[in-house]
This record gives structure tokens, C-alpha cells and sequence, in this order.
């Protein structure tokens, strides 16, 4: 990430095009009020974002691919990369939406639905994380990469959890200085500090889940790489 800086640029411009959308879809939704309409919205909306965020993450591993290569890296040549897959990062997407569907449904379940929710939620984590790297590096179909990833949880399992934590744990912990200010800025009873101290919290972790986002995505890519050449090693042996 330090020789290739153009990688932050992505999740920073995402982010932000991502929270516009959302935010023109919440205002819309408001406006159309509780009719069968606004409900329609709500799920193609959300669907909408959910395949918008699955190709610019998509993009940011191809990216991310180039560079471990040693080759260039280009925003345009990611993208170009991730539309070749595009109907496979689609169908992705959908599935990956309707998994989240079934795992908040099993929080129903008398006595053990957290139970079961928290399993599932983690169990289909652990499946997806390499899901697409193999798409679009390998250029697999669905059903395809998710038996690669399955094949691979064994080998990098460990790893996966312990470099998501590491990587993640800075943006928890900038939540602590960033609710500060906040406070602060509220209880000062001034309403420009205030408006400051919410500018400056939200431009903070805009920047701590922009850093995690970008080596998320480094490390997805670099582990389905080592993993992979590692099942390749065991199965040349």
C-alpha cells in the first residue's frame, strides 16, 4: 500500500459514492412514505448497494493482484478486470444477500436463535472471505469459488481470522477519540463546535475504515494467493 497509494483512492471514492446512494435512497423512500412503492424501493435499493459495493471491492482485488504481480497499477484496469466477471459478481452479490436474509430470519428461533444467527453469520464469513479473489483472479463461477475458499479454509483458516481482527481492531479503537469529540462538541452547547466536532469524528473514521477497507483487500488477495499455491503444493505432492 506505501508504493502503491492509488489504492486508498478507491475505497475513499466508493465510500463516499456509497453513502450518497444510500442517503438519496432513505430521502426517496421518505418521500414516497409506507406504500407498496417505498418497500419495492427499500429491496432494489438495497440490492443496488450490495452489488455496487461487491464489484468496487472486486476491483480493488484486482488492483491489489496487479501489484503483487509487480505490474502496473490502474483503477481502469481493475475495473476493465472485474467487468469481465461481471455476471458472476452479480449472482454473488444476490446470494451473498440472501445468506444475510437467512441469518437475520434465525435470530426467530425461540432460545437459540442468537444462538444460531452468530454461528451462521460466522460460519458463511469464514466461506465468503476469498470468494472473490477467486473470481476474479482464477475466474471462477459461484458455486466454483466457493469450493476453492472451501478448499482453502483449512490452510488459511487461522490466518483469516487473525488478520481480519488486526486489521479491524484500529477502526474500533478509533471509535474511542471519535466519540469524544463528540460528546465534547455536544455538551459544549455551541452549535458551530458541535457541527465541527461531528465533521471532524466522521472525517476520522472515514479515514480509519478507508485504511482497513484498502488492506482488507491486500490481504484477501495476498492470502488467496499464498493459499492457493500452497493447495497446488499439496497436490503436486
Amino acid at each position: 500500500m506505501r508504493e502503491h497509494k492509488r489504492l486508498l483512492l478507491l475505497p475513499a471514492v466508493a465510500g463516499t459514492g456509497l453513502a450518497l446512494l444510500v442517503g438519496a435512497l432513505v430521502l426517496l423512500e421518505l418521500r414516497l412514505g409506507a406504500s407498496g412503492g417505498s418497500a419495492a424501493l427499500g429491496v432494489a435499493g438495497i440490492v443496488l448497494v450490495v452489488c455496487l459495493a461487491t464489484f468496487l471491492s472486486a476491483v480493488l482485488i484486482c488492483a491489489a493482484d496487479d501489484a503483487l504481480r509487480g505490474q502496473p497499477v490502474s483503477i481502469a484496469a481493475g475495473c476493465a478486470r472485474a467487468v469481465r466477471r461481471l455476471p458472476a459478481l452479480l449472482a454473488w452479490a444476490v446470494l451473498g444477500s440472501l445468506l444475510a436474509a437467512v441469518g437475520s430470519l434465525l435470530d426467530r428461533v425461540p432460545v437459540v436463535g442468537l444462538l444460531l444467527e452468530k454461528v451462521f453469520g460466522i460460519a458463511v464469513g469464514l466461506l465468503s472471505y476469498l470468494v472473490l479473489p477467486a473470481m476474479t483472479i482464477d475466474g471462477l463461477g459461484v458455486l466454483a469459488a466457493l469450493q476453492q475458499t472451501g478448499k482453502l479454509l483449512r490452510h488459511s483458516g487461522g490466518q483469516q481470522i487473525r488478520g481480519t481482527i488486526w486489521i479491524y481492531l484500529p477502526v474500533f479503537l478509533a471509535l474511542l477519540p471519535a466519540a469524544v469529540v463528540v460528546v465534547l462538541g455536544v455538551e459544549s452547547d455551541n452549535q458551530v463546535l458541535a457541527l465541527a466536532a461531528l465533521a471532524g469524528a466522521a472525517a476520522w473514521m472515514a479515514l480509519a475504515v478507508t485504511l482497513a477497507v484498502t488492506i482488507s483487500g491486500i490481504f484477501r488477495t495476498m492470502l488467496y494467493h499464498d493459499g492457493s499455491n500452497t493447495l497446488a503444493s499439496s497436490t503436486t505432492a
